[in-house]
């Protein structure tokens, strides 16, 4: 697990610290507890932006090579993983971190946060996909799709960083809170 200090500023750490205190606890997973703590979890979320990456990667290089047929179906393989991945998060991740977090309001924020942020990054890029499935990517539009592509590769790349560092620590520590309580 990563280090709080390495990736939360002052400010966070301290209140991370004092939602150690919080209850999140072994209550929190009877009955009425939603959805349980999964430890394979972030493995899994992690293995998908690692393929996720190495798809939208291709879809790139097959359209600046010219291979648009390539490139729509590595871009609808991608489309299948991103909306398999986003179900995941939201209905294992978010809603346990919810559950969990219910009573700490920094980390529920927080949690809240990366949730509707990335509600919104999704629709982007399902906009973005459904647009050139629609259309097709062709010569006529090949340097459009790749300047939208490579904007969405890097918003995705800081998202998953962010994702890794931040939220999936807040997870997994959420089980050492629980354990401790």
């Amino acid at each position: 697990m990563f280090g709080l200090k390495k990736f939360f500023s002052a400010k966070e750490q301290q209140n991370l610290q004092q939602d150690r205190k919080a209850v999140v606890s072994r209550s929190n997973q009877n009955d009425k507890f939603p959805i349980g703590y999964d430890e394979n979890l972030i493995d899994r979320l992690k293995d998908d932006h690692t393929e996720l990456v190495r798809l939208f990667t291709s879809v790139i290089s097959h359209v600046e090579n010219q291979r648009f047929t390539k490139a729509i179906t590595e871009l609808s393989t991608f489309r299948t993983l991103l909306t398999s991945h986003l179900i995941t998060e939201n209905t294992k991740l978010y809603l346990y971190l919810n559950y969990a977090y219910q009573k700490e309001s920094t980390t529920s924020e927080m949690v809240s946060h990366f949730r509707k942020e990335m509600s919104h990054i999704g629709k982007s890029v399902m906009s973005f996909i459904q647009q050139y499935n629609h259309s097709g990517i062709t010569a006529a539009n090949q340097q459009k799709f790749l300047r939208q592509a490579n904007e969405i590769a890097g918003i995705l790349v800081n998202r998953i960083e962010t994702e890794e560092q931040r939220l999936y620590e807040i997870y997994e520590f959420s089980l050492a809170v629980a354990e401790n309580a």
